[in-house]
């Protein structure tokens, strides 16, 4: 791959250590291989003041979906990261799972609520269905509740045989100035 440059920054980087790593002709993809999201912001505010210069993608870890993006430090920045749940704003069960946390609990929808009810709600009906296996049944692409699964299981290299079953599903989302622009 031409021009695929590699660099491990300082924890505290600044304009004049990620200037020299771009190209003003072209646009400059910039993924930030670390799950701790203070130095992945520290960066990102130094990208968007290059913003104006300079056209940056940045490629982030899962973890980014906790992070503020919205913030003006992120301006300008076409953001991507990984998901393995992306949940519909326009899903009706969604907006009831929010407010209902929000006005029983005094909390805010996090990942976690969304799949443990989708997980419980699913295996629940699923045990009722007679016949088959519960682990065959989860062995597919379905839709869900809230989007879709992809579980297979991960076989022991020694033994042959599956150790767990995990979701293959991978959403890839992207923002830009803290709004969801697109989710492949």
């Amino acid at each position: 791959m031409t021009g695929v440059q590699t660099c491990a920054l300082p924890i505290s980087p600044d304009v004049y250590t990620l200037t020299p790593w771009l190209d003003s002709t072209k646009n400059n993809i910039c993924i930030i291989g670390s799950l701790d999201l203070n130095f992945a912001a520290a960066v990102c505010r130094q990208l968007g003041v290059l913003t104006r210069t300079y056209r940056i993608t940045v490629v982030g870890m899962p973890n980014w979906e906790t992070a503020d993006l919205s913030k003006p430090s992120f301006a300008g920045l076409d953001i991507f990261y990984s998901s393995s749940l992306y949940v519909s704003p326009d899903n009706t069960l969604a907006k009831n799972l929010q407010l209902r946390l929000k006005n029983v609990h005094f909390s805010r929808t996090s990942e976690f609520s969304y799949r443990g009810y989708e997980s419980l709600f699913e295996i629940a009906h699923l045990q009722k269905k007679s016949g088959l296996s519960l682990l065959y049944q989860l062995q597919s692409p379905r839709t869900t509740l809230l989007g879709s699964w992809e579980i297979f299981p991960v076989i022991n290299k020694k033994s042959g045989q599956a150790d767990y079953s995990e979701n293959k599903k991978l959403y890839f989302l992207n923002k830009t100035d803290g709004l969801l622009k697109a989710v492949y």
